[in-house]
């Protein structure tokens, strides 16, 4: 066969135009062969171009997330209190602030807190909040460092009345002495709430506020009216009877306020969450048989608000005492107090919801803080000779 130069130019032609078509992407290599250096590099970078693109795509969806999750909830200005209590961690705050609409997402939040280095500068105390501040501004509140003179930390023990409150708020300069007992027979100061008592059940001069000023460490404004800081304290209680313990309050057919009644009791004469159930189920076993309370602390506390206030200098209760006129006085009367007689905590208002049932009718307190238990008044008076003589 010759040499042809016809063949030789046309196949110099094809050999041209498909580098051409390699390189405009118009032919792909057949499967096999080798792709050309130059086809490759074009191949190599568009993948790269790719996959950047969509990392960009996401990274901007990541930032618009983040920054609508930043920004206030609602376009709502009315403000609300949020109190921090001492040892709450960032997270529990952070969940809480979300749980009442004043951020998007808390755990957004908590990151904003870290990355702005605040985390350990957030403080106790009592901020206000709106849903209409973004999550920057409410970084800003809780972490700006208040006055010394403006917020007080007070703590009300369990047990506490009326009157000792009255007296640590004066002490902690909290309004002057008496200031917070009179605020409470102002009749507008409990309308709102659900769980107290009316104004107008008590007699006249009864303090129908005992029992419902929950028990708790509070953040106080220094110049805060008597009302408002009865109105928190309200709403705590509220707030720490669950609705799973006013439906059985409600199932057993009893009445809220006879379970403070019994929480108030049981709160000034035991000191353990165990003995506070079975003294709570020995109460009620007196109750159903109509056998009298015979609470001493019921008795002290009639002494306390009476005229002879501040004659009695011992806890220990004469024949005399026991005989005093009082719808307080368990001795005398039969039944409940009128009313209660202390604020108990979530753990004698529990124990008056679940009584533990014994074979128990009577009980005395040892100087120890310890609760002996008697079957019979036979062996009661043995263990008050041995334990109070």
């Amino acid at each position: 066969m010759g040499f042809n130069p016809q063949n030789l130019q046309k196949n110099m032609h094809e050999i041209v135009a498909s580098e051409e078509r390699l390189e405009t992407g118009d032919e792909k290599p057949e499967i096999g062969k080798q792709l050309p250096p130059k086809g490759r590099g074009r191949w190599v970078k568009r993948i790269i171009l790719g996959a950047l693109a969509a990392l960009g795509l996401i990274l901007a969806v990541c930032i618009f997330m983040v920054w609508f999750l930043l920004q206030a909830p609602q376009n709502v200005a009315a403000q609300q209190s949020f109190v921090i209590m001492q040892g709450e961690t960032i997270s529990d705050i952070a969940q809480r602030l979300q749980a009442q609409g004043l951020v998007r997402n808390g755990f957004i939040f908590q990151l904003l807190l870290i990355f702005q280095g605040r985390e350990a500068q957030v403080k106790a105390g009592d901020f206000m909040l709106s849903p209409a501040m973004s999550a920057f501004r409410v970084s800003e509140v809780l972490t700006a460092k208040a006055p010394p003179e403006r917020d007080l930390t007070v703590t009300i023990p369990e047990g506490f009345d009326v009157a000792d409150i009255d007296a640590r708020f004066s002490q902690e300069g909290l309004g002057e002495a008496n200031e917070f007992l009179s605020a409470l027979f102002n009749e507008a100061a409990c309308a709102d709430f659900e769980l107290i008592e009316p104004c107008s059940r008590a007699p006249v001069g009864m303090r129908e506020f005992e029992g419902y000023l929950f028990p708790d460490t509070y953040r106080f404004r220094k110049d805060s009216a008597p009302q408002d800081i009865a109105v928190k304290m309200f709403i705590n209680f509220e707030n720490k009877l669950s609705g799973e313990l006013r439906e059985e309050i409600l199932r057993q057919g009893k009445s809220i306020h006879d379970i403070v009644t019994i929480a108030s009791i049981i709160e000034r004469e035991v000191r353990t969450d165990r003995d506070m159930k079975v003294v709570s189920g020995i109460l009620y076993k007196r109750l159903e048989i109509g056998m009298p309370l015979q609470v001493d602390a019921s008795v002290l506390y009639a002494l306390e608000r009476s005229e002879v206030k501040g004659q009695k200098t011992s806890s220990t209760l004469t024949i005399e005492d026991l005989q005093f006129d009082s719808p307080y006085n368990t001795y005398k009367y039969a039944g409940l107090p009128v009313g209660p007689i202390s604020n108990p905590g979530l753990a004698a208002l529990t124990a008056a919801i679940y009584p533990e049932a014994s074979p128990y009718l009577y009980y005395l307190s040892a100087p120890d803080g310890t609760t002996v238990f008697s079957r019979t008044l036979e062996e009661h008076n043995r263990a008050k000779a041995q334990y109070l003589h």
